[in-house]
């Protein structure tokens, strides 16, 4: 009978994680059709299938399981995704909205709901705030998707990276403060201070070592399914021992991830990384849609939970959105003078342009250290200039950050002794509901009439055109360098020198390379029959030559000289070179 019993809550879990797995695909489907945000959808349809649910049937509580299972993993590949040069450059502003701007959200709509519900102390109050506080990752999907400015994605991308650590963060030193922490022993301010000062010191230093070791790991594994469990161990060995050590493990998670995004191209094999990349696109995918899937199946408990007669829900739904307004404001309030503060800090910054171009010495080695700072703090300032900070890009700044699936998720991991939980859990989701539906729902249409959708493609084609520049003189210098050799010690025939400098487009002189933006498409593809039918010293050559070209643009990226998007893309097509030679060798050798 316990056999029949267990065989039956398995295949019912087996149905449930399949049909969620197609609603998840069908709104990401009927997403595209309609422009609709793939999350909204899943609300409506979660929220559709609880209020249709039996009325003993119980949504159980998902906090710890997104909060703990499903957190690390999606902060680690968008850390692993966002671009380190950019995240550096505008860290000011995101540091500012990810952390100050959490703890002022925190306070000031704890001070709101403590005046609208009395009973609720402050710091349980500020707990809320902070709960409320968090943005979410919804809104950097659409600006994304859009071809908004990549800055603006960038610190949108950020901002949401980093402030679900810092809202949780101020949510457990505010419920110690309640006395509701574990053990419900009240600590004093000064005390907080330390907390807080452990909680993210210990992140910093465990996200270090485990995304170093990781990245060493990674480096050393040549199989591609290994490579993505390893990449998916490394998220977690990230959060949970910081976690037993009362850190930030959601902080810990991301400080891995930057580090691991950042090195991966340059040490961990090329195979490797795509089908990393491939698989983590599909588990971001699956676990965003469930998340807020789940959010919406947990309305009718919170309703039902909330013992109120009518009048009182619809009052807390009131207080709902009053906290939603104030933390609309507050965000709007706060980014303002922010704005300001980085147009006047660029102004300032780009008015020492002339003397640093003065100081580069084009006699001096472009590998000199005091060259490459010059050069690194002319790309920042021609990236200011480049994507100044105005007012439009203030209000999709403050517009943009809506609120989801973490508030709720931290809500619901509330204390059970905590003052008035199960109204402060309604309040959570309508706030999340209703700035999803309000802010992300009309977010595309305010990015048109700012004319801030859609990329300039004449600006893409100048700076492809750059990096071809740039990858042909390095191609170039590389094919013609003396020294080059063979593993053997034996240097390369001029004959396989020849095929792969067609291959690259090389037959061109150095000199003249500024005056061509185009490969003659009849010679490249006869390069490629000529590269068929030669000898392996020729894809040796070639595969040296990526590797090659691929430090060239890794040491570009350092520098900054070019986009983010455009060396992505750059890099992207190495990679698929690589394979494709690769695959043609090891097809050979089969064959021989």
């Amino acid at each position: 009978m316990d056999l029949d019993i267990h065989f039956e809550l398995e295949f019912n879990l087996l149905v449930i994680l399949f049909l969620g797995a197609v609603v998840v695909a069908a709104a990401a489907a009927l997403a595209r059709k309609t422009s609709i945000p793939s999350p909204l959808i899943l609300i409506v349809v979660g929220v559709a299938v609880s209020l249709s649910l039996p009325g003993d049937f119980t949504i159980p509580n998902t906090s710890e399981l997104i909060l703990e299972g499903v957190l690390p993993p999606l902060l680690f590949a968008s850390a692993v995704a966002i671009p380190a040069k950019d995240f550096r450059r505008d860290f000011t502003a995101i540091s500012m909205l990810a952390v100050v701007l959490v703890v002022v959200t925190a306070l000031s709509v704890g001070a709101l709901i403590h005046l609208l519900l009395p009973d609720v102390s402050y710091p349980v109050a500020v707990a809320l705030g902070a709960i409320l506080s968090p943005t979410d990752a919804v809104a950097v999907g659409i600006v994304e998707r859009l071809g908004s400015p990549p800055r603006l994605v960038t610190i949108l991308e950020g901002e949401a990276l980093i402030n679900d650590a810092s809202a949780l963060a101020v949510m457990t030193t505010a419920l110690a403060a309640a006395g509701l922490s574990e053990g419900h022993v009240e600590i004093s301010p000064a005390g907080i201070s330390i907390l807080a000062a452990w909680m993210v010191g210990t992140a910093i230093v465990v996200g270090l070592v485990v995304g170093f070791v990781g990245l060493w790991i990674s480096a050393k594994c040549h199989q591609p399914a290994l490579g993505i469990l390893l990449s998916v161990l490394i998220s977690f060995a990230a959060y949970i021992p910081v976690e037993a050590l009362g850190g930030s493990g959601l902080v810990s998670s991301v400080v891995a991830g930057l580090i691991y995004g950042q090195n991966a191209t340059k040490h961990i094999p090329v195979r490797n990384r795509i089908s990393q990349a491939q698989a983590w696109e599909t588990i971001e995918f699956l676990l965003e849609g469930a998340v807020f899937l789940l959010m919406g199946l947990q309305i009718r408990q919170m309703w039902e939970d909330h013992r109120g007669g009518l009048n009182d829900r619809l009052g807390t739904i009131m207080i709902a959105v009053l906290a939603g307004l104030a933390v609309l404001a507050m965000r709007g309030v706060f980014v303002a003078p922010l704005v300001k503060f980085m147009q006047v800090r660029a102004k300032l910054r780009l008015k020492g342009r002339d003397k640093i171009v003065e100081k580069l010495d084009p006699a001096r080695s472009a590998k000199d250290s005091a060259v490459t700072k010059r050069r690194r703090r002319l790309a920042d300032l021609d990236y200011l200039a480049g994507s100044p900070m105005t007012w439009k890009a203030g209000t999709v700044l403050t517009w943009a950050g809506m609120r989801g699936v973490v508030t709720l998720a931290a809500a619901q991991s509330l204390p059970m002794g905590t003052d008035r939980r199960p109204a402060l859990l309604l309040i959570a989701f309508f706030v999340a509901a209703i700035s999803l539906f309000t802010q992300a729902g009309t977010l595309p249409i305010l990015l048109r009439v700012f004319g801030m959708a859609g990329h300039d493609p004449l600006v893409a084609a100048r700076e492809r055109d750059r990096i071809q520049h740039t990858l042909a003189r390095s191609a170039a210098a590389h094919l013609n360098d003396p020294d080059l050799r063979r593993p053997s010690g034996e240097p390369y025939s001029q004959a396989a020198i020849d095929v792969v400098s067609d291959k690259f487009a090389l037959d061109l002189n150095v000199a003249d390379i500024d005056q061509h933006s185009q490969v003659n498409g009849e010679a490249y593809y006869e390069s490629l029959a000529e590269i068929d039918a030669m000898h392996e010293e020729a894809r040796e050559l070639e595969l040296l030559t990526v590797h090659a070209l691929r430090h060239e643009l890794l040491r570009a990226r350092s520098d900054g000289v070019y986009t983010s998007h455009a060396l992505k893309e750059a890099l992207d097509e190495l990679d698929a070179e690589e394979i494709s030679v690769t695959l043609r060798r090891e097809n050979e050798e089969q064959v021989r």
